[in-house]
């Protein structure tokens, strides 16, 4: 199993389990959306009473990668916000994007939420812990 993968479905069994920032929150993976003209598929929804949290889940080694991807989580987010106001839910929604620890990046990018995940400790990286790769 390559490292992108074996991160995708680590991230994946953290969430399922309740792990970092959403805890107990309805979680619901591999949604997808379509309208006429498109189709997107979500890597997870994370469901609050009043907010939803879209997670897209991304094994980068650099962080220009990061940057690049940044405008499909946000096209995500207001897909899925389009999604809700058509069935009438005015629920706040934020892109969350969700990257290996060694990312150096910080918690909000470019008004995106970005999460770091810990693979070899298959945890959720908290600001202000040190970055033994930074």
């Amino acid at each position: 199993m390559d490292e992108a993968h074996k991160f995708h479905v680590a991230v994946h069994r953290a969430l399922q389990s309740g792990k970092g920032p959403f805890g107990n929150h309805e979680l619901k993976e591999e949604i997808t959306i379509s309208d006429r003209f498109s189709q997107l598929t979500l890597d997870a929804i994370s469901i609050s009473p009043y907010h939803h949290y879209v997670i897209e889940i991304r094994y980068f080694r650099f962080r220009d990668d990061l940057k690049q991807a940044l405008p499909e989580v946000e096209q995500m987010a207001l897909a899925y916000r389009n999604y809700l106001i058509e069935r009438h839910n005015r629920n706040s929604v934020t892109p969350v994007l969700i990257v290996p620890r060694h990312l150096n990046v910080p918690n909000v990018f470019l008004g995106t939420l970005v999460l770091r995940y810990d693979l070899e400790a298959d945890q959720f990286h908290k600001r202000g812990q040190g970055n033994k790769n930074s």
